[in-house]
């Protein structure tokens, strides 16, 4: 039953991430486009830290990363559970896939790190491990913050981006981006919490 519960949470939690980094992608390749059709690209570029060098591309790669996380998910929970070299090379292959997304992003997203930790989370036996790894997984989130990253190197904002559009949609977009980073925490704490519960409650059974 608990695994069922963890696939079913961990599905989730993949689902709704690729929406945001998919999203997020499409967000910056259609207000691009925007700003070149308006003519204002000159009047952008003087105000913002940097911009991604090919938006189309970054839309197409985000895509092939999400593929490749979504096909090892699928091979790590149905055809290789015996091969314990495999299995594990599918856990790497996501952390390298969404490492890249955060950077191919310039860090405006990093709760895809989330979901993979939330893996290593569900297929580590030992309780104490699990505890570190919780731990070690929202270091990495703080760590690969966009704020803290943009101090020392220049990478673009999605918050530029927003600010081209209307005060009316800015606001609407401003509650979009922060209710993306808000329900993927909290979608990942409801799933270490039913970890945690559920072995705890079993060992008193």
């Amino acid at each position: 039953m608990k695994k069922n519960y963890s696939l079913i949470l961990r599905k989730i939690i993949f689902a709704f991430n690729s929406i945001s980094v998919i999203g997020i992608a499409i967000f910056i390749l259609y207000t691009t486009r925007k700003i070149c059709d308006a003519y204002v690209a000159s009047d952008f570029l003087e105000k913002v830290n940097a911009i991604p060098a090919n938006p189309s591309a970054l839309v197409g790669e985000i895509l092939v990363l999400v593929a490749i996380m979504g096909i090892s998910f699928i091979c790590r929970e149905k055809f290789v559970r015996e091969n314990t070299g495999v299995y594990y090379l599918t856990l790497l292959i996501d952390f390298c896939a969404s490492f890249f997304i955060v950077y191919r992003l310039d860090f405006n997203y990093n709760g895809i790190l989330l979901w993979v930790f939330a893996n290593l989370i569900a297929h580590i036996k030992d309780m104490g491990g699990k505890y570190v790894l919780a731990v070690i997984s929202l270091l990495s989130y703080i760590g690969t913050n966009h704020g803290i990253i943009s101090v020392s190197t220049k990478i673009f904002s999605v918050n530029d981006y927003i600010k081209v559009y209307d005060i009316g949609i800015q606001k609407v977009l401003y509650w979009l981006y922060n209710l993306l980073t808000s329900l993927n925490i909290i979608l990942f704490f409801v799933f270490c919490v039913f970890i945690i519960f559920f072995i705890h409650f079993r060992n008193m059974i």
